[in-house]
Parts: structure tokens; C-alpha cells; sequence
């Protein structure tokens, strides 16, 4: 392995700024910067879409030269390609779309011909659907990002099209990055090569209260039940709903990014006199917000999708000390005796009471020492070992 030139090449589950991966990504910057560089390829720029959509954000920033390729860290890239449609419906494989999966592809190869010629390529992809990849672009080794239970839909019923591909990438793949047990058990029957690694958080950024920060949250008087994440329609807002009307001497705040699939339900709830939505925050404001939540919630569906979901903000409310109250995920049922592990929305509200009132001090004494022990550090520190033993 000291012999050759490594690159990672990640193409993101989303923009930069706002994936889902991010914090990990960087810290593994850091655990192999010794061995490897990195090449990051964010979501294209879609010159038909995003002319309607996005246009000032999207097209005209593109022509002021901000989605020229960065430096983002000593050994990082980060490369934004630029396409007719969209990166989404790249991922249908239409035949019509055919012309973008060219243009997306010619560009990938240019970059790396350009900046990493004699380079070894390992090759990282996070979703089934990016398969046709792996026939255009030359490789190395594959590493599959696997994330969610793509087999299925947000509402649980099987794609029987990514199940297909999702075989295909597991069996290809040199390491696949499981962040489930639901996933790992699939993988494993498929790709020995295939390892349990679950969500984490930033820990030391949590754990480090910023002072004197005035907060949209400043004048919400206590209690305040809080959930941090994307507002997606795997949230069960019939539970939402539940609580809210039934906490009416509660504040419910949302800190999030809300998607589309689920705009016109999360406008149903705040439209109640006791909810409040604030958008995005960058990990190093976190701490000003949770800190001020008395309960942070996990009200998600159950299906057979949520079923490999190992929420982030899991060791996120951990690490600022959040007393946790989840639906039945099953990701998370270790834990049931620390949380508020609820398996009806009776039982979800009482819970919520039982933390408001202090019954969870004793259950939140454990929670630090947990967010330390899967810190984005620690996870990198593991996926960095296992990457190292497949080089090998």
C-alpha cells in the first residue's frame, strides 16, 4: 500500500454543505490523510431544472464560478458536475436521460485523468441506483455507503428495481459499510466483506456549550420538546398531531430542513399556537439550540424501510444531554432502558410527560459517556482500519 497513490472517490447523498455524512467524511480526512486523498462529487448543477428551480442559487452562481472545484482540506476536493436535468432523475436511468448520464460520466473521468492520473481509484457510492457507474468509470475498489434499506420505499413497500441493483452493488463491492443490523444481514449473506458501522455524532462540537449566543429560541419559555432533522413524510404525523394537541402547555420546535414529500403535512402543524420551525443549522450552533430542549423526539414510522434507520440525531440528543423519547425503531431498542422507547402514541406522550417532569435524570446520566464512545471520530477510526485491510 506504500507503494501506491490512493483516492476516494465519494459521490455525496446530497449537496456539501447540507450531507448526511459530512462530519464523518471529515474526520476521515484526518485518520487517512497519510495514505489517501479525496475527491468529493456533490449533486450536478441541472441547466434545464434549476433554471426554474433554484435559479439564483443554482444557475447564476454557476456562472459567478462557485461551483468551480474547491479545496476544501489539505487532502480534499470537492468537484460539481454540471448536467441538462437532474441529478434524481439520473438516478430513474430513463433512456431519455441517457445524454446526462454521458455528460455526468465524460466529466468524472476528465477530473480524474486531470488531477489523479496515476492514482489508485477507490470508488464509494451510497445508493443502488448509481450501479450504472460502475460500468463507466475505472476502478480499483468499490466501497458501498450503504445508508438506508433501499429494497424498500419511505413507505415500506419493495422496489423491486433497487432491490436488483442493491444485489448487484453488494456483491461488487470490496467493503460494504452497513450502518444497520436489517442492512448488514442482507449484505452479509451476499459479501462477507460486509461490516456494522451505525451513525454517530460530533461529539467535541456538541459537547462544547457556545456562550452568549441569542437563539430564535431564546424567548420560548420551557418546556420545550424539540426534534432535530428533515422534515421527510417517514415522520408519523398522526403521532405529531397526538401530541401536540394534547401538550398544549408544551413548545414544539423543529430545527430542520423540510422536504417536499412532506411540506403540506408539517404546514398542518404549524398552524397550532404551540409549534415553531427554524431551518438548518450548522453543526457548530447545535449545542445553543439542543441544549434548550427539555425532551428531543424520534416520532418516525414504523415499515419495513425505517427498519434500517439509525437516526443521527440519536447520539446528537446524547451528546447534549437531551432526555430521548423514539418510536419502536429497532435500531434503537438496546437502548430501551435509557429512553423512551414507545410503541403507541399513548405511551410516546407519556413518556414525554415522564421526561418533562425529571423522571429521566437518571437515564440521562449515561447518555455522554455513549455519544464519546460513537463519535464520528470513533467511526472513522473503524471504517479507516477496514478500508486499510482491503488495500492490503
Amino acid at each position: 500500500m506504500q507503494n501506491h497513490k490512493f483516492v476516494n472517490v465519494i459521490f455525496l447523498f446530497n449537496e456539501w454543505s447540507t450531507d448526511p455524512r459530512k462530519h464523518l467524511y471529515r474526520e476521515l480526512f484526518n485518520k487517512s490523510s497519510e495514505w489517501a486523498e479525496f475527491l468529493l462529487i456533490q449533486h450536478p448543477v441541472g441547466l434545464v431544472i434549476h433554471t426554474f428551480i433554484k435559479f439564483n442559487e443554482k444557475i447564476i452562481a454557476l456562472f459567478k464560478g462557485k461551483f468551480k472545484i474547491k479545496k476544501l482540506h489539505r487532502n480534499v476536493l470537492l468537484y460539481t458536475p454540471v448536467i441538462l436535468t437532474h441529478y434524481v432523475l439520473i438516478l430513474k436511468m430513463n433512456f431519455l436521460l441517457r445524454i446526462d448520464i454521458i455528460l455526468f460520466c465524460l466529466q468524472c473521468k476528465r477530473i480524474l485523468k486531470k488531477r489523479f492520473a496515476n492514482y489508485k481509484i477507490i470508488l464509494w457510492i451510497n445508493n443502488p441506483r448509481l450501479f450504472f457507474l460502475l460500468s463507466k468509470l475505472k476502478y480499483d475498489y468499490l466501497v458501498y455507503d450503504y445508508q438506508d434499506n433501499f429494497d424498500y420505499g419511505y413507505d415500506g413497500v419493495l422496489n423491486k428495481i433497487a432491490f436488483d441493483y442493491n444485489g448487484k452493488v453488494i456483491s461488487e463491492s470490496d467493503l460494504v459499510i452497513c450502518t444497520a443490523r436489517v442492512m448488514y444481514e442482507r449484505a452479509v449473506k451476499i459479501n462477507p466483506n460486509s461490516v456494522i458501522v451505525n451513525n454517530g455524532n460530533d461529539y467535541k462540537t456538541l459537547t462544547v456549550m457556545p456562550s452568549n449566543i441569542n437563539t430564535e429560541m431564546s424567548n420560548i419559555k420551557s418546556p420545550i420538546i424539540g426534534y432535530l432533522g428533515g422534515i421527510r413524510n417517514w415522520i408519523d404525523f398522526d403521532l405529531m398531531k397526538f401530541l401536540i394537541t394534547n401538550l398544549k402547555d408544551v413548545n414544539f420546535v423543529f430545527i430542520s430542513l423540510v422536504y417536499r414529500n412532506a411540506r403540506r403535512e408539517f404546514e398542518n402543524l404549524l398552524v397550532h399556537n404551540n409549534v415553531k420551525w427554524i431551518s438548518y443549522k450548522d453543526q457548530d450552533l447545535l449545542p445553543a439550540y439542543l441544549n434548550k430542549f427539555n425532551v428531543g423526539i424520534i416520532p418516525f414510522k414504523l415499515n419495513e424501510f425505517m427498519k434500517g434507520v439509525f437516526p443521527n440525531k440519536f447520539f446528537e440528543y446524547m451528546a447534549c444531554e437531551v432526555p430521548i423519547v423514539t418510536t419502536h425503531l429497532p435500531e434503537l431498542q438496546k437502548y430501551s432502558d435509557i429512553i423512551g422507547y414507545s410503541g403507541t402514541k399513548v405511551e410516546f406522550l407519556e413518556n414525554c410527560r415522564k421526561a418533562i417532569s425529571g423522571d429521566f435524570r437518571e437515564k440521562v446520566k449515561q447518555y455522554r459517556k455513549l455519544a464519546e464512545l460513537n463519535s464520528w471520530e470513533k467511526k472513522a477510526e473503524k471504517i479507516n482500519s477496514h478500508i486499510k485491510k482491503i488495500l492490503k
